[in-house]
């Protein structure tokens, strides 16, 4: 899988010009007068832009596949020795995995995107003072809570999980700039893989976003760990003090499997930590209602604590009848996102629920 996603990042550009090639030839299919009709809107120059922007682009995928052969020592000659095994490329619709990455720093490493993190990231840190010891942060995605984390006097060790090597190896470039100290010293243009709902070309379409917002001098609490969450922490039950879970457990093809997990790698007296909705992925084996879940979180052991009412809503009232228990337990809030009001005429939003169990 690692290989893979080295050789997806080495063929973005590629594939996007591709894409770019299909945008072209469709163009030219239009009526001679169609095209008279959009002389104003000079379509042929905004195909052109976009590929200019791409090769920009490119820079950053460059930079994280570089950095990716380098922390997992692979030489260029063994990434070219998997192609030709592989027989082929990275798949076309494997560059949607690359915008992905670019929307996720976008989202947690820049000014832009603060509004969307704090619904996250925020909720999360809201329980700082339950946060300690040794944390584990299973889907961290490109690691901002992880990066928050810490930096908590409390924390002694962040371990960070991730099943996706394209979002791993994106992380680990990222916290390398962080570290380096080069706030802003990046540019990216995170809208280009998806042209509907633009409200214009130049500020939306083909907007351009700053990272890092954020420096940080080395720290040596942060251990990887990639692979699949349920597998990759063989013999480490009861070792940790935390876990955090962010838009995470509905991502489970078991979500039961998932909270077992949990309570099995936590120290008695740990704390987990949920913040997310449950939006089930494909193919999941159960697809538990928040009561179910609820309920399974109990049957394996854990207890459901009280929070703060700053934390949001209740989801649970007096006239929920048995449900009624995790009045003032298990709160909800909005969460949006690709909430980028200057980029797009989109909006996406969630109910994320949040609860903190103690072992």
């Amino acid at each position: 899988r690692l290989f893979t996603a080295l050789l997806t990042l080495l063929h973005y550009s590629l594939t996007y010009q591709q894409i770019l090639a299909t945008k072209h030839r469709r163009f030219q299919q239009l009526h001679e007068y169609h095209h008279r009709l959009l002389e104003r809107v000079d379509y042929a120059h905004k195909l052109d832009q976009a590929r200019e922007l791409i090769q920009r682009n490119d820079i950053i995928v460059t930079q994280i596949l570089q950095h990716g052969l380098k922390v997992y020592g692979i030489t260029w000659d063994e990434l070219m020795a998997f192609q030709t095994r592989s027989r082929g490329t990275a798949e076309t619709e494997n560059v949607g995995e690359v915008d992905q990455c670019i929307k996720l720093i976008t989202r947690d490493w820049a000014d832009v995107g603060r509004e969307e993190r704090e619904a996250g990231v925020g909720r999360v840190l809201k329980m700082r003072e339950r946060i300690r010891g040794r944390v584990l942060v299973p889907g961290a995605g490109v690691g901002r809570l992880v990066h928050e984390v810490e930096k908590m006097e409390e924390v002694k060790e962040v371990v960070v999980n991730e099943y996706s090597y394209l979002v791993v190896v994106t992380a680990r470039w990222v916290f390398d700039v962080v570290r380096r100290g080069e706030k802003r010293a990046w540019q990216v243009w995170p809208h280009l893989g998806w042209w509907s709902h633009r409200r214009v070309t130049e500020g939306a379409l083909f907007k351009r976003v700053e990272f890092p917002d954020e420096e940080e001098e080395e720290d040596k609490k942060i251990q990887w760990v990639e692979g699949d969450f349920v597998t990759s922490f063989f013999n480490q039950e009861g070792t940790y003090d935390t876990v955090l879970t962010l838009f995470f457990i509905d991502t489970a093809r078991n979500i039961v499997e998932y909270i077992h997990r949990i309570y099995q790698l936590l120290k008695p007296g740990g704390t987990w930590i949920n913040v997310g909705p449950l939006l089930y992925g494909t193919k999941p084996l159960v697809e538990l209602s928040l009561n179910e879940v609820l309920m399974v979180v109990e049957e394996v052991g854990f207890v459901i604590e009280d929070t703060e009412e700053g934390w949001g809503e209740s989801t649970f009232g007096d006239g929920d009848g048995e449900m009624a228990r995790w009045k003032g337990k298990v709160r909800k809030g909005l969460a949006g996102y690709g909430f980028d009001e200057e980029a797009t005429m989109n909006r996406n939003i969630y109910e994320v629920q949040c609860w903190v169990a103690r072992k």
